[in-house]
């Protein structure tokens, strides 16, 4: 009998804007997780109108010319999209 590890999820209100801003890389980047980035990216302004002093968009900006151009054609990021997208549905 094996013992399961209980995972727990962190709401979007509770995370560090550091963090929400790495959702929306990570979005922008591979294209996982549209609805949790828009969520993110949601609560960032929230947060910014109410004093958040966090510049989000210079993070995300500098996040994402920090990563590697990819060095696979366009067909095989599309292929790993897919995998990518059969993950989070449960369709693998």
């Amino acid at each position: 009998m094996t013992k399961e590890k209980e995972v727990k999820i962190i709401s979007i209100s509770e995370r560090e804007s550091k963090a929400l801003a790495a959702t929306v890389v990570a979005h922008r980047a591979i294209g996982f997780c549209k609805q949790e980035a828009v969520a993110a990216m949601e609560e960032l302004l929230v947060r910014k109108i109410n004093g958040d002093t966090f510049d989000y968009n210079s993070y995300i900006e500098e996040k994402i010319k920090e990563m590697p151009e990819p060095t696979i054609g366009e067909k095989q990021i599309e292929s790993f999209k897919a995998v990518l997208r059969n993950v989070k549905t449960g369709t693998v």
